[in-house]
């Protein structure tokens, strides 16, 4: 028989920049991260606080600096995202 075995972790790639910034970044800011489509910065990756603020994947980076002020953006990191799943 065979077993298949599906994750959603919508917050993975938050979750370790997070973990990586540690008490550099106070639980309640929020943090996104952020990438490239073409000449467009776009939000890849929110948190639960950003999240919260209404930020969505898909948005423009700026549009989202624009709704919160203080906001953590960071560059998204596909291959370390990757390296974490397989570990």
């Amino acid at each position: 028989m065979r077993r298949v075995c599906s994750l959603f972790l919508p917050r993975l790639p938050t979750d370790r920049q997070r973990k990586s910034l540690g008490s550099k970044l106070p639980p309640d800011r929020p943090l996104v991260l952020v990438g490239r489509e073409g000449n467009r910065r776009q939000v890849l990756a929110v948190d639960a606080v950003a999240a919260g603020f209404g930020l969505r994947v898909g948005m423009s980076a700026s549009t989202a600096q624009a709704m919160i002020p203080g906001l953590e953006l960071r560059d998204s990191d596909p291959e370390g995202e990757q390296l974490a799943l397989e570990q």
